[in-house]
């Protein structure tokens, strides 16, 4: 606190004290809660892969086998399959596994990420 002793008016050191509460503070405080913020993102996204290691799903069952599906394209967390036979594919199952599912024509289009992983 040698700074400190170079302000011998009182008021000056009220001042002092107030911009260092306005300012520095605040900062000191989003800083350390950016951090935690990112501590626990990073906890939680090491959480969700090991999560996503151990299930073992075989979605090709969900679209009546192998010989019902025409083609296969991946595009980051969505999958499109083309398949021959609409009727023989399982929607509702691949909806209660958390697979966000949209039809068109004998086209399905799955958004999940573990889903396109298990693709790949």
């Amino acid at each position: 606190m040698y700074f400190l002793s170079l302000i011998d008016d009182p008021q000056l050191r009220l001042v002092f004290f107030i911009i260092f509460g306005c300012c520095f503070v605040p900062i000191f405080i989003l800083v350390m809660i950016c951090f935690f913020k990112l501590l626990f993102k990073h906890h939680k996204r090491i959480a969700n892969s090991k999560k996503q290691k151990t299930s073992s799903t075989n979605y090709l069952t969900y679209f009546g086998g192998d010989q019902n599906i025409i083609s296969v394209s991946k595009n980051l967390s969505r999958v499109t399959i083309e398949v021959k036979d609409l009727e023989l594919v399982n929607l509702e199952g691949l909806k209660e596994c958390g697979i966000g599912v949209m039809v068109t024509g004998n086209t399905i289009k799955c958004s999940s990420q573990s889903f396109a992983d298990q693709i790949e």
